[in-house]
């Protein structure tokens, strides 16, 4: 079984060579009609000068971005609310908004510590679309411009409380009592 095996290879190898001249001799024959007659293909790589300098795409694409009208937010302006979500009660207040846009400051100014830390998770995308006032899609943060910022309440002083209470303990009906247990 060896030899015929060995045989059957060498048929397949013999076959393999006389495929590959045969390729190669219709290429070659390919090749010199057109070096002798010129004819077939596309003749070489076509010549070509362009008409517009670098300058002129620079403008042509600074002109388009102009005309998209989509406002360009500082990068600092979202390092910055970002910094802003992530610091604390104390470093928020000294921190100095006017690099962002003012309905943006004055929402970010009056939310609360959740709402900061949904924001300051969101991804830079995202920050520039509450910044522009765009629906950002992070849940439980207003939008700029659609939600109106809420002034923060204001807490009772100890005297308000307690008179809170009195005034609770007095308005509370005194004629329902729980039920006893039975004996």
């Amino acid at each position: 079984m060896s030899i015929l095996s060995k045989i059957i290879e060498g048929i397949k190898a013999i076959g393999r060579g006389v495929g590959f001249g045969f390729k190669q001799g219709l290429s070659f024959i390919d090749w010199l009609e057109r070096s002798l007659f010129g004819g077939g293909g596309s003749g070489g790589v076509p010549s070509y000068t362009p008409t517009s300098s670098r300058v002129d795409m620079a403008n042509v694409l600074q002109e388009a971005r102009a005309a998209a009208a989509i406002p360009t937010i500082d990068p600092s302006g979202l390092a910055l609310t970002k910094r802003y979500c992530k610091a604390t009660q104390s470093e928020r207040e000294t921190m100095d908004l006017s690099v962002l846009p003012s309905e943006a400051r004055l929402l970010l100014l009056t939310m609360d510590d959740h709402e900061l830390s949904a924001l300051g998770n969101g991804g830079p995308g995202q920050i520039r679309k509450f910044l522009i006032g765009k629906d950002h899609g992070l849940h439980g943060v207003p939008v700029v411009g659609v939600h109106v910022p809420r002034t923060p309440a204001k807490r009772a002083t100890f005297a308000e409380r307690i008179e809170w209470q009195v005034t609770a303990q007095e308005i509370k009906p005194r004629h329902s009592t729980a039920f006893g247990m039975p004996r």
